[in-house]
């Protein structure tokens, strides 16, 4: 693709823009209509699935419930057996004074001649007397739901048929009636065991029904049955895992199914319970049905139609493509025209006008461009004119910069020197190429005072500190020589007032500092003289005070000539303190004009002149 920089950031043709566009157009258009034709057909997918799994569930639970009504009318056929035994059962009953324990079972059993058990079961709800020896002694009390029954009709009166059941203990199929004896002591129970009805049972299996079905739902790895003395129907044998012993013992309390899933496996275990319990019998027929689904298959469903609709996006895109590209140069040509032309213009063939457009909006665009080039031809022609004016302005201004006896300097707010005329570069013995672009305060001042005049430009530049018109500055020169500048600032502003620069121009005071600096020295030297002169004054007058007081004593004519000494010496002190007094009006000159101060006297100075 092709751009250019400009800034730092790609600029892209308009060619290429357009056609992404539309590629992005298509491919958000094509990924939104696939992307809902997929949410649909998924939620079609799994709701079929769902609807396949519940249809699955419902026909096996219908199926259930039809053997089981099947099975029950079959066991309903043996009931009129069990009266004719009854009669038989509580005479005996009633022979032996009501009096289990006097009963003759073993023979009541043979005189039936089939294989039929007897049993007399307790107000506790244990087996007190029976024919059959591994069952004496139990307790249907470990049973809550069969003990409640046989509670209820041990109070009633009548025959009571149960269930064809699996035994506890055997695994046989037994068939139980029962029947309460008159005083609501005992309940009397008879049993048949399945030889007698094993092999037209058998004819009604769950499992025969069920594996008619399973083959309709694919997703369907296995179906099992579990009894609610949690066997598996059709292996007795079968016991469950602590795991899954806890799920059977969780579903019988509350008699409602649930259902587990299971990722490592990708499996999802679906138990439901199927109540079919009656209460005109004493056991209790329900099942509980495991469904084991295989959710790797829809998964793999989902992923197919997943692959399908991806390709149909690839195809889109292909197709879409290839028609945004021709799309997309018919609809770029004339703007490529425009810009060939604009370009050819950019580099300076103003006299190449744009070629015709036919669209509308192009062809004000046409007419505008050649309009501007006009405009812009008159424009370069004046500017031209005004340039050359300008140049000779400037070069009439540099002159007299360069002819000025001062220093014309101009910094930006960073401090770097932007203009500099010819007296600047000889104070700082640089090029005019070495100051441009370079920092004053780099190359300028001593290092000891660099950061400090920084900073405090900083500040003024920012506004905090006001600008001062006139100040002196040390510089340094190239060759590390200090110079005294005395400078002249103001602000350079632009048109809203904002501080755009400095305009420093500069006199350098360096000679003029080190003449003042000598005259000083001079003149503290002629003070300091005074100052001992006034002193050797009053040191004399004070000596000759005591030769005139010694010649007073001494007398005659070595005495007097003494005095006469001693007078004209005195004279000449006094023109000497006449001539002191004069240069003490010197020095009240000089220290008004040069501010020299007046030394104090020292201690052993007599104040007498």
């Amino acid at each position: 693709m092709t751009f250019r920089r400009t800034g730092g950031k790609k600029k892209y043709s308009y060619y290429h823009l357009l056609l992404a566009s539309f590629f992005i157009l298509i491919l958000f258009v094509s990924l939104t209509v696939v992307a809902v034709s997929y949410i649909q057909t998924e939620e079609k997918f799994t709701d079929n699935a769902h609807r396949l799994q519940a249809h699955t569930e419902c026909n096996i639970i219908n199926t259930i419930e039809n053997v089981d009504k099947s099975l029950k009318l079959y066991d309903s056929t043996l009931n009129s057996d069990f009266e004719h035994f009854f009669d038989d059962f509580m005479a005996e009953y009633e022979k032996s004074g009501r009096n289990p324990s006097a009963m003759d079972l073993d023979g009541l059993k043979k005189s039936f001649g089939r294989s039929v058990d007897l049993y007399i079961i307790n107000e506790e709800g244990v087996i007190e007397y029976t024919t059959c020896i591994p069952d004496l002694g139990m307790d249907f009390k470990e049973i809550p739901y069969f003990y409640e029954y046989l509670t209820k009709i041990r109070l009633l009166d009548g025959f009571f048929p149960d269930r064809i059941v699996t035994g506890l203990n055997s695994g046989k199929l037994f068939k139980y009636a029962y029947m309460p004896t008159p005083d609501h002591k005992y309940i009397l129970e008879l049993s048949l065991v399945e030889d007698m009805f094993k092999d037209e049972r058998s004819a009604l299996k769950y499992s025969d029904q069920i594996a008619k079905i399973k083959p309709l739902n694919p997703a369907l790895e296995n179906v099992r049955i579990f009894t609610t003395a949690k066997k598996l129907a059709g292996n007795m044998s079968f016991v469950p895992d602590e795991e899954l012993d806890s799920v059977l013992d969780k579903i019988l309390a509350t008699r409602t199914g649930m259902e587990t899933h299971y990722p490592l496996s990708d499996q999802t275990v679906k138990y439901v319970f199927v109540d079919l319990m009656d209460e005109n019998y004493g056991s209790d027929m329900s099942l509980i049905v495991e469904f084991t689904y295989n959710n790797s298959l829809v998964r793999e469903s989902l992923e197919n139609i997943v692959l399908f609709h991806l390709s149909i996006v690839f195809v889109i895109l292909l197709l879409g493509s290839f028609i945004a590209v021709i799309i997309t140069r018919n609809l770029t040509k004339p703007i490529r025209d425009i810009v060939d032309d604009v370009d050819r213009i950019a580099r300076g063939d103003l006299d190449h006008s744009v070629g015709h457009m036919d669209t509308i909006e192009l062809g004000i665009l046409e007419r505008s461009i050649n309009e501007m080039v006009l405009t812009l031809k008159e424009t370069i022609n004046k500017l031209s004119a005004n340039e050359a004016e300008l140049k000779v302005e400037r070069d009439r201004a540099q002159q007299y910069l360069d002819t000025a006896a001062v220093i014309f300097m101009v910094l930006n707010p960073a401090g770097e020197v932007t203009m500099i005329n010819r007296k600047g570069c000889e104070i700082f013995l640089r090029s005019e190429k070495d100051m441009l672009g370079k920092n004053i305060f780099d190359i300028g001042l001593m290092e000891n005072e660099k950061e400090e005049k920084r900073a405090f430009f900083d500040r003024i530049i920012s506004g905090e500190f006001s600008l001062r018109d006139i100040y002196q500055l040390e510089i340094l020169d190239s060759k590390g020589d200090l110079k005294t500048i005395r400078w002249f600032n103001s602000f350079i502003r632009d048109r809203d007032g904002n501080i755009t620069g400095v305009l420093c121009s500069g006199e350098d005071i360096t000679l003029q500092k080190e003449m003042e600096m000598e005259v000083r020295r001079s003149i503290e030297q002629i003070e300091e003289n005074m100052d001992k002169f006034a002193g050797l004054n009053d040191s004399i007058r004070n000596h000759l005070s005591v030769i005139v007081a010694l010649s007073e004593l001494e007398g005659g004519r070595f005495g007097e000539s003494i005095l006469t000494e001693a007078k004209k010496i005195d004279l000449i002190i006094a023109a000497l303190d006449s001539g002191w007094l004069s240069s003490e009006k010197v020095r009240e000159f000089l220290i008004r004009h040069y501010g020299i101060h007046k030394p104090e006297r020292g201690e052993g100075e007599s104040e007498e002149k």
